[in-house]
């Protein structure tokens, strides 16, 4: 490459820049310009048979090519080719240097052949049908590793990863499992978002082997990526039904975070348009956008989405919402929803609503939809210190309240104590059913992991209902002392001390 003497440095180093970010982006273009040329071509062809002859780094041969060149070193190699370095590589080849380190008397033969395995290298890494190896048993930072070039050793870039043939990736997978094959093109053109999604599947097949361990544990809710929404097919169902409704076309905007992009932090309905360009202005900030119609059709698998509005946006959405969930009751009547909807009077604990919540995340179907909603509402409504929307809830959910619930039990404690008693056998006989079938390789039936999940909740509900009263009591004893103590029944007396304490609520 032939310098302009009178560039600066920092012009120079721009310059060099360039051409290595033109390698890069296009290396089959240099490549092709190269074999083009004499010395180019055979250059090329020593790299591709038997390495270069005057390196001081052995190639080795295969899919990978030769070394490892970095970014910093085809830089340093483009400088060693500028006219200013030339000068001193003549007056090395005039005091006897060997003629073949030169492809004349002004070009170093090591500069070139740097500059092109750094454009060979980058034509490989750009290959879409070769694959790379991830090794699934463990992270780093969040980030997959993948088998580093020549394995030595691992790394999260996928630049620096090994390339392998689809057979010999898919060889080493049969070989070990954990090692799992990825091909590039599938990687590589959106590769931020393709790496987060590989490593949620990661992350899926981590959590399937927790449950392997323990059947009876509840999965974790699963968050789907703000970005990659637009990408997922919407419930057409649901969508039907809400399309067709005023309001059903307005604009709804999601916002969240590059950092956790599947966690929305804020909600806006028809945004206005200085809106819109301070959440664009927000670094980091990952922005999506839907109509009415998909975002309500959507809700469901959303957890947490009713936390990310204002409670003016959110009796927008109720407005929008509750005509469907009440023309269509036949639409939401799933095992989960309906159990965990049956009792939603307006009093029901924040936190109840936020664990039945959780659990309806955690089974995500769209029939969860109206039951969400609902508890959603009773979660606003206390968040925000105002009514319920009962208009939402058929007059049969609301009674009986909590409290007239809780006031039933006040008189009868031995009553309450007996049942949570009996639920917890029924948990255990669950437990030990849903254990069986996993041991012996049988599916679990999902009525009863239903099953396990309601009666678990009804239980917490029942220690919560236990623990209001015992603090009642012990008020009441504080202002009257000589007032009768209830005293909870003793734990049996066949139960070691582990047993009474994983029982404890």
């Amino acid at each position: 490459m032939a310098a302009n003497l009178t560039m600066t440095e920092e012009q120079k180093e721009a310059k060099r820049r360039e051409i290595t970010e033109v390698i890069e982006s296009d290396p089959d273009l240099f490549m092709a310009l190269a074999e083009e040329h004499p010395v180019g071509k055979k250059i090329l062809e020593a790299i591709r048979t038997m390495g270069p002859e005057y390196g001081d780094t052995a190639h080795q041969k295969g899919v990978n090519g030769g070394r490892v060149v970095t970014y910093e070193e085809a830089m340093k190699a483009i400088a060693d080719l500028d006219i200013p370095k030339q000068k001193d590589t003549r007056a090395d080849f005039i005091n006897g240097k060997p003629k073949q380190d030169y492809v004349s008397k002004e070009v170093p033969l090591t500069a070139l052949v740097t500059v092109m395995e750094f454009a060979q290298q980058q034509a490989i890494n750009n290959n879409p049908d070769l694959y790379v190896l991830q090794d699934s048993r463990s992270m780093a930072d969040d980030q997959m590793l993948f088998w580093a070039k020549f394995a030595a050793g691992y790394t999260t870039e996928l630049d620096r990863a090994h390339r392998f043939t689809k057979e010999e990736a898919e060889a080493q997978h049969a070989a070990r499992p954990t090692d799992i094959p990825h091909r590039v093109g599938d990687l590589k053109p959106a590769s931020q978002v393709m790496l987060k999604e590989a490593a949620k599947q990661v992350a899926r097949a981590k959590e399937q082997n927790a449950i392997k361990k323990d059947p009876t544990a509840l999965p974790k809710p699963t968050r789907p990526d703000i970005l990659a929404l637009k990408d997922t097919k919407r419930p057409a169902g649901l969508y039907a039904l809400f399309s067709n409704k005023t309001h059903s076309n307005d604009t709804v905007m999601l916002v969240g975070a590059e950092s956790e992009p599947n966690k929305i932090d804020t909600i806006l309905f028809n945004p206005d348009e200085w809106q819109f360009e301070k959440s664009r202005n927000r670094p980091g900030a990952v922005i999506q956008t839907m109509d009415l119609a998909e975002f309500a059709s959507r809700y469901w698998e959303m957890p947490d989405a009713h936390r990310a509005m204002s409670y003016n946006t959110w009796e927008q959405f109720i407005e929008f919402v509750e005509p469907v969930l009440e023309q269509n009751p036949d639409q939401f009547d799933g095992h989960l929803p309906m159990a965990l909807g049956n009792n939603l009077p307006s009093d029901l604990p924040p936190r109840v609503a936020q664990q039945r919540l959780e659990l309806l995340d955690a089974f995500p179907t769209r029939e969860n939809l109206k039951t969400k909603v609902q508890l959603s509402d009773i979660e606003m409504a206390s968040l925000y210190g105002e009514p319920v929307h009962e208009h939402i809830f058929a007059p049969s959910q609301l009674v009986p309240t909590w409290h007239d619930r809780l006031n039933s039990y006040a008189d009868d404690m031995g009553g309450l104590y007996e049942k949570a008693d009996m639920i917890l056998d029924g948990v255990r006989d669950m437990s030990e059913a849903i254990k069986t079938k996993a041991a012996n390789g049988e599916d679990v039936p999902d009525d009863l992991k239903y099953a396990l999940a309601i009666s678990q909740q009804t239980q917490d509900e029942c220690d919560l209902m236990i623990e209001s009263l015992e603090s009642r009591a012990n008020r009441q004893t504080m202002k009257n002392p000589s007032a009768p103590r209830y005293e909870p029944p003793h734990p049996d007396d066949d139960l070691d001390e582990d047993d009474r304490l994983s029982m404890a609520p």
